[in-house]
């Protein structure tokens, strides 16, 4: 399983996270989230007392939650108690919880801003949840991946695919599509598993964001946009086309041998470029992958 990077991940859909304290999984890391109405917070789930799994029959009692195991009451963040499970920084817009599990690392890369900024003007609605086989880094590097539009999706036009000018560290790529004057694809991930697209053309900008969260045997695979309210009428045509390129695309994940040695070519650059970003990018432990 992949190693637990220190920045951004889509953990859940909105519907995924229950009313009260339930688990969380990210990678291997045991979490609970702890939600009342609209508000999510998300803490380490692991009981300091003997090891029990908090999300599991945890029950809220003010600031703290009460163990299933011994009935012991774990403060919720609070470091100067004997007995307490860390908070880790979390928001819940409107169909996606988004989770960062360390904030004292520089690896946040602009993406809380950017997912801010959206979520005043749009809505956030779930388009794919997957289990797949495949690794993380294989789902995300498919952004970075020029020749697999046009082989695979049958993409018209897409061409000029070059690494783009970043200022907050994430890496970024920018291509054309359709006609001479028909879109701009503008592509930036943020960490290893969180991807944010923006399809621009003459009439809107669609937003696409793209998530993983290790798994044992593979990932599980997060796709969903950020949605104007003048466009919500666009989100079941949306989604139809969505569900036909992840189809595609997963012919592929469930077949391809990873182990394979890569035979990369100057076609390649980029597809290296996030191979080198994620690397570099820092865990939660403060090491690197």
């Amino acid at each position: 399983m992949a190693a637990i990077h220190a920045g951004w991940y889509l953990a859940a859909y909105d519907n995924e996270v229950s009313e009260g304290v339930a688990p969380l999984e990210l990678g291997g890391r045991r979490l609970m989230t702890v939600r009342e109405a609209d508000r999510v917070r998300v803490f380490d789930a692991d009981c300091p007392h003997r090891g029990a799994h908090l999300g599991y029959g945890g029950t809220i009692d003010g600031d703290c939650v009460e163990c299933p195991f011994h009935g012991r009451r774990i403060a919720l963040g609070d470091k100067n108690k004997r007995y307490a499970v860390a908070e880790h920084r979390a928001h819940l817009l409107s169909g996606m919880l988004f989770v960062r599990l360390r904030s004292d690392h520089d690896a946040d890369l602009g993406f809380e801003a950017t997912i801010l900024r959206y979520a005043k003007e749009r809505t956030f609605v779930p388009m794919v949840n997957a289990h797949l086989p495949t690794s993380t880094r294989m789902i995300m590097e498919n952004g970075f991946d020029s020749e697999h539009f046009t082989a695979l999706h049958r993409m018209p036009g897409f061409s000029r695919f070059t690494a783009a000018a970043s200022e907050t560290g994430e890496i970024a790529v920018t291509a054309k599509f359709g006609s001479k004057t028909a879109g701009e694809f503008y592509l930036r991930a943020f960490s290893p598993t969180l991807v944010v697209t923006e399809l621009r053309s003459p009439e809107r900008t669609q937003v696409i964001i793209t998530g993983t969260v290790p798994e044992d045997g593979g990932c599980v695979m997060r796709i969903g946009f950020a949605v104007p309210p003048e466009d919500e009428a666009l989100i079941p045509e949306w989604k139809r086309m969505t569900h036909i390129g992840f189809e595609q695309d997963r012919l592929v994940w469930d077949h391809i041998d990873e182990s394979a040695p890569p035979d990369l070519s100057k076609a390649d650059s980029l597809i290296q470029e996030f191979w080198e970003f994620c690397e570099k990018f820092p865990t939660i432990d403060g090491g690197r992958r």
